[in-house]
């Protein structure tokens, strides 16, 4: 068990130990007998973290018996591992990872896998309700442990399944020590000794297919933040982690993200229409990226970086430098008086506006280009440890496209996804109308709506003085209009107190089905007359 498991470990359990400690105070003065001893076992368990921690200087000649030191496991020698392709591609992917459980307030687990599907680990739980006489505080289980996975077969393009072809616990199961009424007993390795195949997840797999009792482990912080004085839970599509599961069990491991070796990217989760890829470079090395869609016309674009800042910048005090070097990254030559944050910070906001799966984005404005080919820019843009990230689009005042309320849907839905086919926005439909329609109802299924379609026209006053908008066309003539694969779908306020929602066509379906209203929407349409794109207008 390395350092950093040890001090998440210790932190973990003096946490606990504190909460106790509130429970058992009797007040000022004297100390209560609760009280001492619980601060004897912590520490107690604090000098048996720091002895283990100690212990890992040991050299082999050093520990354990002569025999031990001669029957050392066969996988110890990487001559002997015999990789397939599926395990080759598994453990390199997943190589220098730290997985661990940190849902649990009582039990806790780290593990660590290397390229030959070695691994080592350090399980604990606590169980206060396992108690006896001598140790009334209860029980302490741990293991310190390494092993080898086995057969490895891949289920998906993200989805692995392992056995566990050897295990070792550092101490024989049963142990028991008691000190402070607290009992320490050696145990088998929580959550790896009893499975009968684990499940491994990459960056990518998507979430919403994975066992709820795997996105049950995923740490409650990992997609969330305070927003005003509600906890904002905005989960993205696929995992931007790796992950392992024990179906048996029902336990689940999360990754942490290693320094250099970055797996996640901006995308969105739905495409818009007539955008084709430009460019597209990732370098691996870095774990930087840029990306450029352009419509056919060259009206308008959407771009995707992720760079190294080389700082660490404060969200409250450096927001206005961090901008100017995202929007130096996109465009050269920018007067900086006039980029413009759009975000708001008094919640007048859509926290899906101002936030990415938990993490705080600006929203800026800006102008570049010459007179005549002048060009808006529109992003918004953070930093995730050592990375920046910047996802916006342009326009020209001939775009079609990205005007008003249709731009800021797409800009409220981005997300963090693992998979890096998902960096570009290119849309692989291709819409070569558009038209307005009231969306009365649902079709026979979620991949087809009823539509009436309909137009916008000018009309002057009675008086002759000014003119206004008016529908023209509805007759009640409803059509079956089919959506495509990638279809993307936008409301305006999908539920109460949200804005600017993309929707999947199964929950659009469900609300036509439900709600028995109708949706004044715009419709791109491919030259099959398939929807590629539909959002509801904003006439007000």
């Amino acid at each position: 068990m390395n350092r950093k498991m040890l001090r998440k470990r210790l932190g973990a359990f003096l946490l606990a130990a504190c909460v106790l400690m509130g429970m058992v105070l009797g007040g000022c003065g004297e100390k209560p007998k609760d009280e001492v001893l619980l601060e004897s076992s912590i520490t107690e368990l604090t000098q048996v973290f720091a002895s283990s921690e100690d212990g890992g200087k040991e050299s082999d000649a050093e520990s354990g018996t002569e025999e031990e030191r001669t029957q050392r496991p066969v996988w110890e020698d990487e001559s002997t591992i015999v990789l397939s392709e599926d395990g080759a591609d598994l453990f390199h992917s997943i190589e220098g990872w730290d997985f661990s459980l940190e849902k649990s307030t009582d039990a806790w687990i780290d593990l660590s896998v290397d390229a030959y599907g070695r691994f080592t680990g350090y399980s604990e739980r606590y169980d206060r309700n396992d108690s006896g006489e001598g140790y009334e505080r209860g029980t302490y289980y741990y293991c310190n442990y390494e092993g080898i996975f086995g057969d490895v077969v891949k289920t998906s393009e993200f989805t692995y399944e392992v056995t566990v072809a050897d295990l070792i616990c550092e101490e024989q199961a049963g142990k028991a020590e008691i000190s402070d009424q607290l009992r320490r007993l050696s145990s088998d390795a929580f959550g790896i000794a009893k499975a009968d195949k684990l499940e491994i997840y990459l960056p990518g797999a998507r979430i919403e297919g994975l066992p709820k009792g795997f996105q049950d482990s995923i740490p409650d912080d990992a997609f969330g933040t305070y927003v005003l004085s509600d906890y904002y839970v905005d989960v993205p599509l696929e995992l931007p982690f790796c992950g392992i599961y024990n179906p048996k069990e029902n336990v689940g491991l999360c990754s942490e993200n290693v320094s250099g070796k970055n797996l996640i990217y901006f995308t969105n989760k739905g495409n818009f229409p007539g955008l084709k890829n430009k460019s597209l470079t990732i370098d691996e090395a870095q774990g930087t990226y840029s990306c450029f869609d352009e419509q056919e016309q060259g009206r308008c674009g959407v771009f995707n970086l992720c760079f190294k800042p080389g700082k660490n910048y404060d969200r409250y005090h450096d927001a206005e430098e961090f901008v100017q070097l995202c929007v130096s990254q996109v465009t050269a030559n920018v007067d900086f008086e006039e980029v413009y944050f759009l975000e708001a910070r008094d919640g007048m906001t859509s926290p899906n506006l101002l936030y990415v799966n938990g993490d705080e984005t600006f929203y800026a404005g800006w102008s570049a280009g010459s007179k005549g080919s002048e060009r808006d820019y529109y992003a918004r843009m953070l930093q995730r440890g050592e990375y920046a990230y910047i996802y916006g689009y342009w326009t020209t005042e001939e775009d079609e496209y990205f005007y008003g309320v249709a731009g800021s849907f797409f800009l409220s839905s981005l997300t963090f996804t693992g998979n890096p086919k998902k960096i570009s926005s290119a849309d692989p439909d291709h819409a070569v109308r558009k038209a307005y329609g009231i969306v009365v109802r649902n079709g026979a299924d979620p991949t087809s709506i009823l539509v009436d379609e309909i137009r916008w026209s000018i009309e002057n006053y009675e008086s002759g003085v000014g003119s206004y908008w008016v529908l023209t066309g509805d007759d009640g003539n409803y059509k079956t209009f089919q959506l495509s694969e990638s279809c993307s779908i936008y409301l305006l306020q999908p539920e109460e107190g949200r804005l600017w929602s993309w929707q999947s066509k199964s929950a659009f379906h469900e609300k036509l089905k439900k709600e028995g209203r109708f949706y004044l929407m715009e419709l791109y349409l491919d030259e099959n007359d398939q929807v590629t794109f539909l959002f509801e207008e904003d006439r007000t």
